[in-house]
């Protein structure tokens, strides 16, 4: 028979196993995530308190205050690209540094008695304003589709070569994303004249609340940025990128131009550089830093 200290020790020995192995096993079906991510909402709502967005930064919402009060104007969603065109001349008198639309304006306007892909005046005039205004930035998307006997065609083709001259990122190294196969581009009258083109593509957590976005998105050998990025690298111009296993690592970002992202100095020859660090969630996305009182 086994003697006390003997029994005593198997008998702990058996519960650190089954504690062990319990722990692991709700590490990996991932049950507790889910309170993982309520308990950072607390942190959020505790700490976006003290925090608040730059005064230069105003966002236009079409809420459905908006859609009511223009239905007897402009009529039913979707509103006439004139209208857009409208803001931007506006925007443009006010001083507006960048402007950019997350609406996605993939294909042309219909026009009575016109085959579809027809330009017509709305789709010209919202083109010229972009063009004049020279800071706009247009939405694309990128998508995974199932393929069937429909749009089996239709998946992977490959992106126009001017949009990706124009708009994808030539010095990234080390970003790693699901890969997409299909794609929803501005019409090409737009985005020839856009300052810049970003990904729209947002998907939440398990608990269905959007709190991350990978900040780039590949498409075949390409990569481009998110909306919300595309600008800021116009106004950082790194001299390349590198993603690292828990940052990004924005390389040779002159001095004036870090946008207020935190600095590690760097020497260059010909002048005084940074990196810029940009903290990553290990699957490589960005954690989006909450505002508690945005107007």
């Amino acid at each position: 028979m086994l003697s006390f200290k003997r029994k005593k020790f198997v008998f702990g020995a058996a519960i650190a196993l089954i504690t062990a192995l319990t722990v692991n096993m709700v590490f990996y079906y991932g049950l507790f995530d889910e309170l993982e991510l309520k308990a950072f909402d607390l942190r959020e709502r505790y700490f976006s308190r003290s925090r608040h967005p730059a005064d230069e930064i105003a966002v236009i919402l079409i809420d459905e205050a908006s859609l009511r009060s223009m239905n007897p104007v402009v009529g039913r969603w979707p509103w006439p690209r004139s209208l857009h065109a409208d803001i931007i001349d506006f925007l443009a008198l006010s001083g507006a540094k960048a402007v950019l639309f997350d609406i996605l304006f993939t294909e042309n306007e219909r026009i009575p008695g016109e085959p579809p892909g027809t330009s017509g005046p709305n789709d010209i005039k919202l083109a010229e304003a972009t063009e004049a205004s020279g800071n706009v930035y247009h939405a694309a998307q990128f998508v995974i589709d199932e393929e069937d006997e429909y749009n089996k065609e239709l998946l992977n083709k490959p992106i126009p070569e001017d949009f990706i001259n124009s708009f994808s990122l030539k010095r990234i190294t080390g970003a790693v994303s699901k890969q997409y196969n299909n794609y929803y581009l501005p019409i090409p009258e737009l985005y020839r004249v856009s300052k810049g083109v970003g990904i729209v593509e947002f998907t939440p957590d398990s608990d269905g609340i959007y709190r991350r976005t990978k900040l780039f998105r590949p498409y075949r050998d390409s990569f481009f940025p998110v909306l919300s990025t595309a600008p800021l690298l116009d106004i950082m111009k790194p001299e390349s990128i590198r993603q690292e296993e828990d940052r990004l690592v924005l390389t040779g970002v002159q001095e004036g131009n870090h946008a207020g992202l935190p600095l590690q100095k760097t020497s260059n020859v010909s002048r005084l550089t940074s990196d810029v660090s940009i903290p990553l969630q290990k699957d490589g996305s960005y954690l989006i830093k909450m505002y508690g009182d945005f107007k």
